[in-house]
């Protein structure tokens, strides 16, 4: 199950970026922390340089290493449509993939590169996406 996971996402990372190469926006995403250490919760923020249509929300995407023991790939959704020149924000935690059993998302996040790709989607259509942004980050081992 785990095996299809990692080949999900990574077929959705690639098929979004692809797609919308010609429509990539520089949102200035930013991540806070800067320099995340495996068990941190981050915000994930950007500047809305064009508001969505009416029908249409954002997903979020942290995409990494994934393992057995440590979380590598989450998505969010988010309904709000803020104004341009707005930020938008989006809170994650290592737990939100975690089931309290080995395997299905554990309580910190992977170490190493991450990327964070926000995109659109029709609210009616959960399985399409237009990638708009995507920014790398890493999460660093405990001190």
């Amino acid at each position: 199950m785990k095996k299809y996971l990692l080949v999900g996402a990574a077929a959705l990372m690639a098929s979004l970026s692809l797609a919308s190469m010609s429509q990539a926006a520089d949102l200035k995403i930013k991540v806070n922390p800067s320099a995340p250490i495996v068990d941190d919760s981050i915000t994930v923020s950007w500047t809305v340089v064009k508001p969505l249509k009416a029908g249409w929300h954002y997903d979020v995407s942290l995409v990494g290493k994934s393992g057995y023991a440590c979380n590598g790939f989450v998505t969010k959704a988010s309904k709000r449509n803020p104004g341009k020149g707005k930020r938008m924000s989006m809170y994650f935690s290592p737990y939100d993939r975690f089931d309290g059993q080995g395997g299905g998302g554990e309580s910190e996040w992977c170490q190493g590169a991450f990327s964070v790709m926000i995109s659109k989607a029709p609210n009616d259509n959960p399985d399409g996406g237009i990638a708009i942004d995507v920014e790398r980050f890493r999460f660093y081992g405990m001190p």
